[in-house]
């Protein structure tokens, strides 16, 4: 007969194994079923189970629900380090905990409370590499999470446009990783961590200017997860990995003007969305990545004057951002995304017409522009934005 710890563990691993694979319904239920027998077992067992249901709830886009197991398990860490400040598990947890929630704050907009959180994490893992690990395992899993700390704090200069303030974090990421790398050559979360560390370097040299070395790590971001979701085709951490590293060199041959190979990279990141899609249409990720790289298609056929072909993936970034809206309205990131279609659509309308067309999508981008720099006054874009499409407006509408 099983025992309850041992049933604990089972259904805890279900959980993280379907998780892993996208299929988060199944997994919330297991993490909720373990989460309900942990409070009957052991503290960390909850501490355990309820971040993996928050982590569950994040990935589903069940944001309220997330925030309240992160805050439990985070309240329950921060009373068993009141009780033993050397306590490492509830140190780990608390730093899970910090990430999660700025995470999700990033996400919905709320810019100060995230940067308050990831600033938490940076701090909670930074004194964890002082203490003296009680053994290399737990080193190696001390590194991880400084390294976690230091690209969640990166991203988030990276999409402040930041590119000075994140470049040493996304290096000292990169060096953590690969120091982790190099204890666990065959392991493939490790090397999962070693590509999403690359792509962030990149994205920080390319902030800073140097599009040469940007490059060079959004190649190797490309060859390890190629590698990875090559030889786990089941697994959907490794496939988004995939499918990031086709859009960050899609958006790196654009930049650089080499318009045959950015189509390349956006097509087959394109095709490996679309099926993903139509396996699960509604997943909160996949709608997101495939309405991501329609977009980034229809941008570029528009570029190359592929007006038809433009307005075909356009229009399907049009449909799911407004469905995406709909089921999630505090995503700051669709409403960003959703107006960038919108001014897309309005270019590609105001070339080939009709005229009444374009005037409807220049009215759209600038609400859209307008509602994004309520919600982020500190990103002057917007701003600038929202004054560009005022214009096209009075023109159109004195035309």
């Amino acid at each position: 007969m099983i025992v309850d710890d041992d049933l604990f563990n089972l259904k805890l691993a279900l959980s993280g194994s379907l998780g892993k694979s996208g299929n988060l319904g199944e997994a919330i239920s297991y993490a909720m079923t373990a989460t309900k027998m942990a409070r009957e077992l052991h503290v960390y067992r909850y501490l355990s189970s309820a971040c993996y249901l928050a982590e569950f709830y994040e990935a589903a886009g069940e944001f309220e629900q997330s925030i309240a197991f992160f805050e439990e398990a985070s309240d329950l860490a921060v009373e068993l380090l009141s009780h033993n400040t050397n306590d490492n598990y509830a140190g780990l947890t608390l730093a899970i905990c910090y990430a999660g929630r700025g995470r999700i704050y990033s996400k919905i907009g709320n810019l100060e409370y995230a940067f308050l959180f990831f600033q938490e994490l940076y701090n909670a893992t930074a004194r964890l590499m002082k203490f003296e690990a009680p053994n290399e395992a737990t080193f190696l899993e001390w590194t991880r999470l400084h390294a976690v700390s230091c690209q969640s704090l990166s991203d988030f200069y990276i999409k402040q446009q930041k590119g000075a303030e994140a470049l040493p974090l996304a290096s000292e990421c990169y060096d953590l990783c690969m120091d982790r790398l190099d204890a666990y050559p065959d392991d493939p979360d490790t090397r999962m961590q070693v590509v999403i560390a690359a792509y962030g370097l990149g994205d920080a040299y390319r902030l800073s200017g140097n599009m040469d070395e940007a490059l060079c790590y959004y190649r190797k971001t490309y060859e390890g997860a190629s590698q990875l979701s090559s030889a786990f085709r089941d697994n959907y951490e490794f496939c988004t990995g995939l499918i990031i590293s086709l859009e960050k060199l899609g958006n790196w041959y654009l930049t650089a003007g080499e318009v045959e190979a950015a189509l390349i990279a956006y097509e087959q990141q394109y095709a490996i969305v679309q099926q993903l899609y139509h396996d699960d249409p509604g997943d909160l990720t996949k709608t997101t990545n495939l309405m991501s790289a329609a977009m980034h298609l229809g941008a570029l056929y528009l570029k190359t004057r592929e007006f038809d072909r433009s307005v075909l993936h356009l229009q399907e970034a049009n449909d799911l951002g407004i469905g995406l809206i709909g089921k999630y309205p505090n995503i700051v990131g669709h409403k960003h995304n959703l107006a960038m279609v919108y001014a897309n659509l309005f270019d590609l309308y105001r070339q080939r017409g009709p005229h009444d067309t374009a005037v409807l999508f220049c009215k759209k981008a600038h609400d859209a522009f307008q509602e994004l720099g309520t919600l982020l006054p500190a990103n002057r874009d917007y701003e600038v934005a929202l004054d560009y499409y005022k214009i096209k407006l009075d023109d159109l509408q004195t035309h």
